[in-house]
């Protein structure tokens, strides 16, 4: 299982999450790959500077997030990905109605 994107606290729980999930002994154990990604720049400064930067446009991309919960089918096993990495409370809040 590829895991894109998480917090770490949120990678964990979704591999303790799977973990614990039965599966048919035919299949083979599942084992988990984390993407990453370096910020490169020739001073910290710089480098911190953007890693704001990305921080920023994390936040503007909240109210997708939310959306994306709104808008999903509860029946959907990638539901249970999206509420490990969005709150209860960011449903809650979200202030469109769903389309």
């Amino acid at each position: 299982m590829f895991i894109n994107g998480q917090p770490l606290e949120d990678v964990r729980r979704i591999i303790t999450d799977v973990s614990v999930r039965s599966r048919p002994a035919r299949y083979p154990s599942l084992n988990f790959g984390l993407s990453a990604f370096v910020i490169a720049r020739d001073a910290d400064k710089a480098g911190a500077q953007h890693l704001a930067h990305l921080f920023k446009q994390a936040a503007q991309d909240q109210s997708l997030c939310e959306r994306q919960k709104i808008n999903t089918d509860p029946d959907a096993g990638m539901l249970r990905t999206v509420a490990l990495t969005c709150s209860a409370r960011q449903i809650q809040n979200a202030s469109w109605p769903a389309s």
